[in-house]
């Protein structure tokens, strides 16, 4: 585990002038976040998930279909409005 590091030569100057305020977006609730190695992706159990493939395959499908008819009633809705705006 690392942590995240500010050069020490700037540290040591806003500490000494007081105005921490420069480094305050880097903290959170006042310490610095721990940076983790992800887990590696053998060590996952992908059967354990709860879906099968075709169940995301029909989650899929569904999604695309209500994304294709959003962009289809967009453009409907654009070449309306401009229609309206010309006359």
């Amino acid at each position: 585990m690392e942590e995240m590091r500010v050069s020490s030569t700037k540290r040591c100057c806003i500490n000494c002038c007081g105005d921490k305020s420069l480094i305050d977006y880097k903290y959170l609730g006042k310490n610095w976040p721990v940076i983790k190695d992800a887990p590696d992706p053998t060590l996952i159990l992908w059967a354990n998930l709860g879906y099968t493939s075709l169940n995301r395959w029909i989650r899929s499908a569904i999604i695309n279909i209500f994304c294709f008819i959003i962009v289809i009633a967009s453009f409907y809705l654009i070449v309306y409005v401009m229609r309206q705006r010309d006359e």
